[in-house]
């Protein structure tokens, strides 16, 4: 895989980023459990996807 297809993940992950944030604020707001735990899983997803992203990162580019 080359550098587009990692710089079009990239662009997702931070697309998803926004988004939830956006729910982060509305769900503090509300203050409805389910949907705090609920942003927590989507929190330790993303931060899967952010860790593969360094990861595929690093062997691309290398570690210096």
């Amino acid at each position: 895989r080359g550098s587009a297809t990692w710089l079009a993940k990239a662009l997702k992950v931070e697309e998803a980023q926004i988004m939830l944030a956006i729910d982060a604020r509305q769900a503090n707001t509300s203050g409805m459990e389910n949907q705090q735990l609920s942003i927590a899983r989507r929190w330790d997803q993303l931060q899967s996807q952010l860790d593969g992203l360094v990861v595929s990162a690093v062997r691309f580019l290398g570690e210096d």
